[in-house]
């Protein structure tokens, strides 16, 4: 009878011993340099495959024991690690974990356009090395090379509103036989006006 009670006895006193141990482990992950928080972090148990990750406020939460080490990770940041207390009283612990951030200096990456050296050797002893830059001024102000660009380059505004006025004026030239001339901007009908005036023309005749 005893030895079926401690039967009985034993997996409820390992349950309790189990939970005895955990602790909800519960921070925040910030940098040392800004204190900005680091989201998209890794939050792993040492030797474990548990572990989560923190959001996008550095906020991480998981369920570890006591004596765990908890390893923090992220990319562009020294790891860093906590250890559980194991004579913590509660079975909550919130931390607010740093990590320090760190450079990664890459070795030099040397690109090239063709797969091997031999192929590079024979396009550089075939290549059609350009003009110095005495050469490519005389090219630029060649007369040919200048009519081309000048060919090619779009009018500005006040070309095309030279151009604009010269189709209307043609247009009333084809509609009405000669071009209209407004009054105001005639200077002929000006001098006529100053003449007609001092000849006293507009004086009032009683």
């Amino acid at each position: 009878m005893k030895k079926l009670l401690l039967i009985f006895l034993f997996p409820i006193c390992f349950s309790a011993f189990s939970q005895d141990k955990s602790i909800q482990l519960t921070g925040i992950l910030v940098s040392t340099d800004s204190l900005l928080t680091i989201p998209f972090a890794n939050v792993l148990i040492k030797n474990q495959q548990k572990g989560t990750i923190s959001d996008f406020y550095g906020y991480f939460s998981l369920v570890a024991a006591k004596g765990d080490t908890i390893v923090f990770s992220c990319l562009g940041y020294k790891k860093a690690t906590y250890i559980v207390p194991k004579w913590a009283k509660e079975n909550f612990i919130t931390v607010v974990q740093k990590l320090e951030t760190d450079t990664i200096m890459l070795k030099e990456t040397k690109v090239y356009p063709w797969p091997s050296r031999d192929q590079f050797k024979q396009a550089f002893l075939t290549a059609d090395i350009p003009d110095d830059a005495i050469a490519r001024a005389k090219k630029n102000i060649d007369n040919a090379f200048v009519d081309i660009m000048i060919a090619q380059m779009p009018n500005d505004g006040k070309e095309n509103f030279k151009h604009f006025m010269n189709d209307m004026e043609q247009q009333q030239y084809i509609m009405m036989g000669n071009p209209t001339i407004i009054p105001i901007l005639n200077p002929f009908a000006w001098a006529k006006f100053i003449q007609a005036w001092r000849n006293g023309d507009f004086k009032r005749k009683d």
